[in-house]
């Protein structure tokens, strides 16, 4: 019998894991409660599919395992979800649109493989924008996700399933991808941790493709320990995968608590202009507490970054085309006209444009490099605007109109195009009662430092 308190918990990896370590829950105990949660939340479009007998398979498995005390680690037991873009062997990945409703995976994306060797119950799929592009987390064929906090606002995108399953307590963690700010954003705009790891850090074999030049996995969670656990597990090399580089594996856990008395931080100042003012006081608090945490912090300005940008929204359309050219070729009716609209932007740019903004990213990198002077962290807003209502396309920004898919974008793309990995760490509430994120963003493979700092922040603000 599960107890009250358990069905009532919001379960983090941490906290659970230490329930099934001392017998108070099982994992088919947990699982099942899940998936009574998750029937019970239809109103959110969180899932596309619900993994009920893996599932349960799974969580039995792992209850077996820890009867003879031999469980396999932190994720033993623990129920988890997945953005419907990763591959799961007998399972459709449909990418958020219904024409690959029939599209069955033959075999496990590797990093799928990784979560069941670590024996992590997948219980679901969640929803997301058509072929990962939006930020808000409406376009799907599957309807918008919406944000737990509100339902009738957005959950943010395109990993808005994933985020939204973690936030309303559907599951204890689960995977997006971020190709411009796709796991950062839907993570601010619901109170989560969400990390977009250093390109090439995670081997994205068998995920579904947006821009192979931009694309990654990460994960969303409650909490800074728990999203270091899982990058633990995610990390491990694919010699199959090109893009995945050869490193060693290390535990991003284990600098958590060192603190950032030495550290050097640097605020991107005109990135905290014209953000909405209704995030400016937590924006502000977070802030003054990093700087009196921080060893140094100094300030900087960025420049004038349009060209890269627009090098980035050309990468990131270039690839959505190609990937997509079947359907578009064969005017598919399944494509939402405002993703279709996107897509069909990539199709006049020639192999010269998409070189001259490859050309263009190795610029950037040094720009952004040099913008971090010799700082560790680089701190800016997330977004510069809260969950807006489902259906938006304009809102008022301090009294004047703006688009809401590009302001949403406005700060995120930069760590895709340099490839930096870069950290979502909620850091209070709104004005209006809503979750607002900071972005901080390290050098390349540096997640280690940057779970240090963002953790300091989490444990101050706490």
């Amino acid at each position: 019998m599960i107890k009250t308190e358990s069905l009532e918990s919001s379960w983090s990896i941490r906290g659970l894991g230490q329930a099934l370590e001392q017998k108070r829950i099982s994992s088919l105990e947990a699982t099942r409660c899940f998936l009574d949660r998750i029937a019970g939340s239809a109103h959110l479009n969180a899932f596309i599919t619900v993994l009920e007998e893996q599932a349960l398979e799974s969580a039995g498995a792992s209850d077996a395992r820890r009867a003879k005390n031999e469980s396999i680690g932190p994720l033993d037991g623990i129920p988890l979800a997945v953005k419907d873009l990763f591959g799961i062997r007998g399972v459709p990945t449909t990418m958020g649109c219904t024409y690959y409703e029939s599209d069955i995976a033959e075999r496990d994306a590797f990093v799928i493989s990784l979560l069941r060797r670590a024996g992590a119950v997948i219980i679901g799929k969640t929803n997301t924008s058509q072929f990962a592009m939006g930020p808000t987390g409406e376009l799907s064929s599957y309807g918008p996700c919406r944000n737990p906090q509100n339902t009738a606002l957005v959950a943010g995108g395109s990993s808005s399933g994933s985020a939204a399953a973690v936030a309303a307590d559907l599951c204890c963690a689960a995977l997006g991808t971020d190709t411009g700010g796709s796991i950062r954003l839907p993570a601010a705009l619901c109170g989560l941790v969400g990390l977009k790891p250093t390109m090439s850090l995670i081997s994205t074999r068998g995920v579904a493709p947006l821009s192979v030049s931009l694309d990654t996995v990460g994960p969303l969670t409650r909490n800074i320990w728990d999203n270091a656990v899982l990058l633990n597990h995610l990390t491990v090399y694919d010699a199959l995968d090109w893009r995945n580089a050869p490193l060693q594996a290390q535990d991003y856990t284990a600098r958590l608590e060192d603190g950032i008395a030495d550290g050097k931080i640097t605020l991107a100042v005109n990135a905290f202009e014209d953000i909405d003012d209704t995030l400016s006081s937590a924006l502000d608090h977070a802030l003054a507490t990093l700087k009196k945490t921080a060893g140094l912090c100094r300030e900087a300005v960025l420049p004038d970054l349009g060209e890269f940008q627009a090098a980035h929204r050309k990468l990131l359309v270039m690839g959505g085309h190609q990937a997509q050219l079947r359907l578009i070729q064969a005017d598919a009716p399944d494509i939402l006209p405002d993703v279709l609209a996107r897509l069909k932007t990539g199709a006049g740019l020639s192999s010269d444009v998409y070189i001259a903004c490859e050309r263009l990213k190795e610029q950037f990198i040094d720009l952004f490099d040099t913008a971090f002077g010799d700082a560790e962290v680089l701190i800016t807003p997330v977004s510069p605007l809260p969950p807006v209502p489902v259906g938006t396309k304009d809102i008022l920004l301090n009294g004047r109109s703006v688009p809401v898919t590009p302001t949403y974008l406005r700060l995120t793309w930069m760590a895709n195009l340099s490839g930096f990995p870069s950290l979502s760490l909620p850091v209070g509430i709104s004005r209006t009662g809503l979750p607002v994120g900071l972005m901080m963003t390290a050098k390349p493979y540096d997640e280690a430092n940057l779970y240090r700092y963002a953790r300091a922040l989490e444990r101050e603000l706490s």
